[in-house]
């Protein structure tokens, strides 16, 4: 008999060393899924709101930097009244470009009526 065997033994009955070593077994099995679980559930990836290449420390949306006008222009517009009468008025369209913070750039216009 071992001495690993002999301290187990200690004067324990055969049936009292077989459920102890059973119990220790279970244990084992137990604290190895705990841990498993553990270090799955520190280890998953969190979900990001955008998708960079690069590492980024905080990531953010995109927001506008400026925005200038780049076409103006105006017309004359003739309209009728519930009467049927004519008149006049003027439509002037503008158009826009706003910049970004990431580099990119959109158009959008505007119509005002005067």
């Amino acid at each position: 008999m071992s001495m690993v065997n002999r301290a187990a033994w200690n004067g324990k009955t055969p049936s009292r060393l077989a459920r102890t070593m059973k119990n220790q077994q279970t244990m084992k099995i137990l604290v190895t899924a705990i841990l498993a679980l553990a270090g799955i559930a520190f280890a998953t990836p969190k979900a990001e709101a955008c998708d960079h290449a690069v590492a980024v420390a905080v990531c953010r949306a995109p927001y506008r930097v400026s925005t200038c006008e780049v076409h103006r222009c105006s017309y004359c517009k003739t309209a009728y009244n519930h009467c049927g009468y004519p008149y006049h008025y003027t439509l002037t369209v503008i158009t826009y470009r706003a910049s970004y913070s990431d580099g990119s750039a959109t158009t959008y216009t505007r119509s005002y009526r005067s």
